[in-house]
């Protein structure tokens, strides 16, 4: 799949399920997003993860 592809079949998801994401795949996810370009390439991000439905509110 090549870059263009990717953009054209990116999705935004508001509906989630219940199952619970592993470490492994959560750390490629924030890896990826430190990876991508940012303004003047400033990298002022933070990440939170938040688990279980009680700490959500």
């Amino acid at each position: 799949m090549d870059f263009y592809e990717v953009l054209e079949k990116r999705r935004t998801y508001r509906d989630f399920s219940d199952r619970e994401v592993s470490d492994e795949v959560l750390k490629r996810v924030i890896g990826s997003a430190f990876k991508a370009p940012t303004n003047d390439h400033l990298r002022q991000l933070e990440f939170v993860v938040v688990r279980g439905r009680e700490n959500i509110a």
